[in-house]
């Protein structure tokens, strides 16, 4: 059934993506095979420059094999990518712990610290490491400077009290095929995702 949503088939490369756009949400899945790990990110951007305007595709999944490039591409790539087109973008990225979830924060911070990437995107500046600054750097949290956006990391179950959230990034929720068959975890996450992700969206948020 889902086939007949099939809205275009991508070709970057060798790499092959289905994307399917399901009713009038803008809800859209980019499933694959087999592909290179840079070929997520390339689908991605495609995916949303496609759509004229990312704010478009309120809701994304990215559905391929393990060592494919998904956390590459979606959790380090795009965060970075959507803040330079919006600096005032607020972005979080969850994942079943916060050390893996921090991680993901680090390799967003070291693209935006790139010389490539500040000529790019002029607008969206992070702090730099070891200087004084009114603005959050941490493993955990950073913020654009002279904007509102930012980028902020949280382990499943974690706690995102006062913040607001446009675009939420939800990666490997789940430790492992243990945690995934386990009927207590996944009540866990479920709860976890509608009290607290879930109120901290609004009406335009993404995820």
């Amino acid at each position: 059934k889902a086939r007949d949503n099939v809205a275009s088939k991508r070709c970057v490369g060798h790499n092959r993506f289905y994307i399917f756009h399901v009713g009038k949400h803008h809800f859209a899945v980019i499933f694959a095979l087999h592909c290179r790990e840079n070929a997520v990110a390339s689908a991605l951007q495609g995916e949303m420059e496609a759509r004229h305007d990312p704010r478009r595709i309120r809701k994304l999944i990215v559905s391929m094999p393990p060592q494919h490039g998904k956390s590459v591409g979606a959790s380090t790539l795009l965060p970075a990518y959507m803040l330079g087109l919006n600096p005032d973008l607020r972005i979080a990225v969850a994942s079943y712990s916060a050390s893996l979830a921090s991680k993901f924060n680090r390799r967003v911070q070291r693209i935006m610290d790139s010389s490539e990437y500040g000529e790019k995107y002029t607008k969206t500046r992070i702090k730099s490491l070891g200087r004084q600054s009114p603005y959050i750097r941490t493993s955990d949290e950073v913020e654009i400077i002279d904007h509102e956006g930012g980028l902020l990391s949280v382990g499943r179950e974690g706690s995102l009290t006062g913040n607001r959230v446009d675009c939420f990034i939800l990666d490997d929720l789940y430790k492992d095929a243990m945690e995934a068959n386990s009927p207590i975890v996944r009540e866990n996450c479920w709860e976890w995702y509608t009290s607290v992700v879930k109120t901290r969206m609004h009406n335009d948020s993404q995820e």
